[in-house]
């Protein structure tokens, strides 16, 4: 007899995989790099956010992350962002977060809160 559990488990990490696409563009003006970050952002998706990012790139200068078409569902977004930031602020870069909507604006106010300064 076949374990339903594991079926459900099955379907659930396919449906995952397809709603959590992460898509990256970027274009540089002048000596500032812009990624315009879409797609859900939440915990099966942290994995494909991280490696979009150049932190090392000569020349640049700013580093801005826009989320305006994306939305983000949890705190491990929240804390990956912070990690990129972070990596990016190593590598001696200025580093802006812009775009977020009213829903990602709470819920990182709240998670800031419940998480404390990192």
């Amino acid at each position: 007899m076949e374990n339903p559990n594991l079926a459900i488990g099955v379907f659930t990490g396919i449906i995952l995989t397809k709603i959590s696409r992460v898509y990256a563009e970027s274009a540089v003006e002048g000596n500032k790099r812009i990624y315009v970050i879409q797609g859900e952002l939440f915990f099966a998706s942290v994995t494909e956010l991280l490696p979009k990012f150049n932190y090392e790139e000569d020349g640049i200068e700013e580093v801005e992350i826009n989320l305006s078409h994306s939305h983000i569902w949890d705190d491990s977004v929240f804390i990956a962002v912070q990690k990129i930031v972070t990596r990016f602020r190593e590598s001696g870069k200025q580093v802006a977060v812009k775009g977020m909507n009213e829903a990602n604006t709470e819920l990182v106010g709240k998670l800031r809160n419940k998480l404390g300064p990192h």
